[in-house]
């Protein structure tokens, strides 16, 4: 960038890779679609020959996220579903190459996550990936249904019935916080 500062892109979404790079999720000004996922070196510099891979049925500019867990030394990122194969957003989990892990999720190579109320984005604030877990949690209009996964994107057995908890509540989109 100028100074630190990068014009002509913005993003709101990034983190720390090792080696002190940053993994952030871009878009050009005027366009709510031209997303593009990009490694920025040490010094600032978007490191030019770095792509990441396509998951089957999408392409990454429809990524809306990507986190680094350092207990997995793997990147796990949010796909919207506008401009996809699939009905609702999802997460897969890249390798640091930029290359799709084909063994998350069972070697489904990903899992869903929810959408935010109104758009195809995945809902940031209704999943959450800890140091040993991936947490989702999506409201009806009668329960909250919870979802515990494991970093490898395998349901959590031993959590509710084989990764699943259903709470009954007739007010379920008030009072519940991460």
């Amino acid at each position: 960038g100028i100074n630190g500062t990068f014009t002509g892109m913005g993003t709101s979404e990034f983190d720390i890779l090792p080696n002190n790079k940053v993994v952030a999720n871009v878009f050009v000004y005027g366009t709510n679609t031209q997303r593009y996922s990009v490694i920025l070196d040490d010094n600032g510099k978007i490191i030019d020959n770095f792509q990441f891979e396509n998951l089957t049925g999408a392409d990454q500019r429809y990524i809306n996220k990507i986190i680094y867990s350092p207990s997995k030394n793997k990147m796990y990122a949010y796909y919207s579903s506008y401009g996809t194969q699939f009905s609702s957003p999802v997460m897969c989990r890249y390798n640091l190459d930029g290359t799709i892990d084909g063994s998350f999720a069972n070697n489904n190579k990903y899992i869903p996550v929810i959408s935010e109320y109104g758009s195809y984005d995945a809902d940031l604030t209704k999943v959450d990936i800890s140091t040993q877990r991936i947490v989702t949690i999506d409201f009806t209009t009668d329960k909250k249904i919870i979802k515990q996964y494991n970093l490898d994107g395998n349901p959590v057995a031993g959590f509710g019935n084989m990764g699943t908890v259903e709470i009954l509540s007739p007010n379920s989109a008030s009072g519940f916080k991460k």
